[in-house]
């Protein structure tokens, strides 16, 4: 068993890194892999936090490229929520291994993203994952997915017992902005102890999302950005870290532009199929764009935000409070339209119930054997109800987000990628694929101007249709849902690879350099390719369990095995 190393921070007070050697879920023979902490004393964030300080011990699992990992380059993956740990995407969609149905054995990902690229899994904001604030004593039940702060408790089938972050909500992020600030002081701080992880030993870095991760992602890459420029111009005394590559997966980026979209993509997607009524669509639509609607709320929203807390700390109540309601209407009365099709948002062809994540994941993380292997102190969250309800229902950060990220970050050279499955609702690519068509940068007339055309993901099979120019691509990957990877992990391992070397998604062998070198040619459109659902897939067991087994479970007749209800079988 490795030995936990910890190193005090040299560079930033109150901060240490405390981590150790792994050697589970990453087999490949000589390839390494680390887990830890980086823990972070409130004098260390004065200036970042918002509502109050608090100690922050953020948790990482770096695994090394399998092939040259002193020359590979350095990325980043944020899962989404908020509030999601972004280590559930290293066993179930694409890290170096996937979970068995029994949560207790894994086995290789051929096509994980560390087959060319170092990458660093974070959970963050604080109280995702296996990161914490501070550690309490406490229960996690079952039947509503609570977790709550007490000393004693009489464990049983569905109540269980363990160590958790506080779950305070002014003891974490509740905007994007704070997450950027924190996630750049703690890359600041890996750094210091990992240097040689970089690719020739420059300090570039890039960044990939899934879900909420597409509006992490923008605001992370373009924090570092302006840091770069303080670092230059004298104002702060820091390493300048580059942005080369960011990349979407299925991630939600501007609901102003993406909302009209759900209604849309509901009555009009590439599976036939009308999900809810034409007339409950219309009326969607008509809540987004009447006086007072969705779309008045948010500009009314990020007017004030301007004006009030353009620093976004979260604290002005004023803003919070317009910010929030328009979250809540545009998700109710826009996207919420969706509700009664009774199929899963993340994945049209699925019939409600259906877990996602498998239950295995979570069954995983929580094994004693595997916390002690990876060094944490705690129970595993896999989305942090504290981190959820600071960001939507408090500030209302979902509205916030806009392009202007995006933009800047094209127009000063970022490559970036976004890759969408078309079985899903909640952050669906006709939306996105809109998103991509109003980004407004030096490349913007190419890129509106180039086609659909496909992507060679091995000599046989073609997983999608890109369009690609001047560094960005979008590219509409058939048969995937909301975590893309789980769906078509080759084809997504192919376009990350690609896309981390700025070659072409389609094929990997043409240069695509921000002067216009490529340009993807094709039809202006993809939403013709039509295709069939395929049979409901339920990812293994529900963890939106059957009314039956709901009740069997309050009542301790349910039979358990490996963390699934077995008896009484969920009929759906």
């Amino acid at each position: 068993m490795s030995v936990t190393k910890i190193i005090r921070s040299n560079d930033i007070p109150g901060t240490y890194i405390s981590y150790k050697q792994t050697d589970i879920c990453e087999t490949t023979p000589g390839v390494k892999s680390y887990s830890g902490y980086i823990h972070f004393a409130p004098s260390a964030l004065q200036g970042v936090q918002g509502v109050g300080l608090y100690n922050i011990s953020t948790f990482f699992w770096f695994f090394e490229a399998r092939t040259n990992p002193r020359t590979a380059p350095l990325a980043v993956y944020l899962a989404g929520g908020p509030g999601e740990a972004s280590t559930a995407a290293t066993v179930m969609e694409n890290g170096p291994c996937y979970v068995g149905d029994d949560s207790n054995t894994t086995y290789v990902n051929p096509w994980s993203f560390n087959n060319f690229a170092n990458m660093l899994y974070i959970d963050q904001p604080v109280q995702a994952g296996y990161s914490y604030d501070t550690l309490v004593n406490g229960t996690w039940d079952l039947l509503t997915n609570q977790t709550t702060p007490m000393d004693t408790t009489e464990p049983n089938s569905t109540l269980l017992a363990g160590t958790f972050p506080s779950q305070n909500i002014n003891f974490t992020a509740n905007t994007t902005a704070i997450g950027a600030r924190t996630l750049w002081i703690f890359v600041q701080t890996w750094l210091s102890e990992f240097p040689d992880y970089t690719r020739n030993k420059s300090t570039s870095i890039s960044f990939w999302g899934n879900s909420y991760g597409g509006f992490y992602v923008p605001r992370y890459a373009a924090h570092f950005l302006s840091q770069n420029q303080k670092i230059k111009d004298g104002t702060i005394q820091r390493r300048t870290i580059d942005v080369d590559t960011i990349g979407l997966t299925n991630g939600c980026v501007d609901a102003l532009i993406q909302a009209p979209f759900y209604p849309i993509y509901a009555v009009n997607n590439t599976y036939n199929i009308e999900t809810i009524p034409p007339a409950i669509a219309a009326e969607a639509i008509n809540n987004y764009t009447k006086s007072g609607g969705c779309a008045d709320q948010i500009l009314q929203c990020r007017k004030l935000g301007a004006e009030s807390d353009p620093y976004e700390l979260g604290i002005n109540e004023t803003v919070n409070t317009v910010c929030a309601n328009a979250y809540a209407y545009c998700f109710n009365n826009v996207l919420g339209a969706y509700v009664i099709s009774k199929r899963s948002a993340y994945d049209i062809s699925a019939l409600l119930p259906v877990a996602i994540p498998p239950l295995s994941v979570p069954g995983f993380f929580n094994q004693d054997w595997v916390q002690t292997a990876l060094g944490a102190p705690l129970n595993w969250t896999y989305n942090s109800a504290a981190v959820r309800l600071n960001f939507q229902s408090i500030t209302g950060d979902p509205v916030r987000r806009n392009i202007g990220d995006l933009n800047d970050l094209l127009q000063n050279g970022v490559n970036v990628a976004l890759i969408y499955g078309d079985r899903d609702f909640m952050c669906n690519w006709v939306g996105v694929e809109n998103v991509s068509l109003q980004l407004d940068w030096a490349g913007k007339e190419n890129f509106v101007g180039a086609g659909y055309t496909n992507i060679s993901v091995n000599a046989s099979f073609i997983g999608g249709v890109v369009r690609q120019t001047n560094g960005l691509s979008f590219s509409h990957i058939f048969q995937a849902g909301h975590s893309v990877s789980f769906w078509q992990p080759e084809t997504v391992s192919k376009i990350f690879d690609r896309a981390m070397l700025h070659k072409n998604v389609a094929t990997g062998e043409v240069d695509d350099g921000y002067i216009g070198a490529y340009k993807s040619k094709g039809p202006a459109s993809s939403l013709s390719i039509r295709e069939t659902l395929p049979e409901s897939d339920v990812w293994g067991a529900s963890d939106s369990c059957t009314k039956e087994q709901l009740a069997a479970l309050a009542n301790g007749t349910a039979v358990v095995q490996d963390f699934v209800v077995v008896e009484p079988k969920g009929v759906r």
